[in-house]
């Protein structure tokens, strides 16, 4: 397809600090710290996004609250089991590779060795930077739908791989308007490629303790608005592709 593994999965943000970092997990490749990121829109809405920062990335772990990044990295899911409702979840985040202090009027850009970079002038206020470039899988059929303000949605999953080969990244996505009719011509094993956002919404989750009473819980879904959609392989073209890979893999182990 003529693209590296960067154009298949690339996210682009700049927005401010949210919350203080939280130890994520642990590794034999090193600790991983959680943080969240107010990125805002043009609207003036603001999507509150959770990015993974590698401690290599950080000069320090002291709260940074207000501060404003630039963050570069990769769009990634994790499974994990949700004790509460007693089913797998899929948590969303974005992977820094870069993670940068650009604070207005710092004239510099703080990093994780202490030195600085570029000018360092941004600004919190007006349209920060969320931008995503994903290539992979429809992993099933598209589901599409009319909101009650009569805009044309459709919703679709698709695998994006990783550095695992068994565990892609599964990534929710919807696409509005032209890309809506367009998405909803796509089936299961569909090879597309994707430009959009990142966007938070809040909702309220529903749990049954065990004396029967309810409880609302505030929950945050996210998903990708695609800005962008390009079909670059039928389900069918795929298929016939990944075929003739076989079989000429097959064909070179036995010369």
């Amino acid at each position: 397809m003529g693209t590296t593994e960067a154009t298949k999965n690339s996210a682009f943000l700049t927005g401010i600090i949210a919350s203080p970092y939280h130890l994520a997990y642990t590794t034999q490749d090193g600790t991983c710290y959680k943080v969240f990121v107010s990125v805002r829109r043009l609207s003036g809405v603001e999507d509150v996004i959770r990015v993974i920062v590698p401690e290599s990335c950080l000069a320090d772990t002291v709260d940074a609250t207000g501060r404003h990044v630039t963050v570069k990295g990769t769009y990634q899911s994790r499974s994990r089991y949700g004790r509460e409702e007693k089913k797998r979840h899929l948590d969303l985040f974005v992977y820094a590779d870069v993670f940068t202090f650009t604070d207005f009027g710092s004239g510099a850009a703080d990093t994780a060795d202490g030195s600085t970079e570029g000018d360092g002038k941004s600004s919190n206020t007006g349209t920060d930077i969320n931008h995503l470039v994903l290539e992979g899988f429809i992993t099933k059929d598209t589901m599409f739908r009319t909101t009650p303000k009569g805009k044309k949605i459709t919703d679709f999953m698709m695998a994006v791989n990783s550095p695992d080969p068994k565990h892609p990244n599964y990534i929710p996505c919807i696409a509005w308007g032209k890309n809506a009719y367009l998405a909803d011509t796509m089936t299961k094993e569909y090879h597309i490629r994707i430009e959009g956002r990142i966007q938070s919404r809040e909702y309220d989750k529903i749990l049954r303790g065990d004396n029967g009473e309810t409880v609302a819980q505030k929950r945050v879904a996210y998903e990708v608005s695609c800005s962008s959609l390009e079909i670059l392989e039928t389900a069918e073209e795929a298929r016939g592709r990944r075929q003739r890979e076989r079989e000429e893999k097959k064909n070179g182990n036995a010369a």
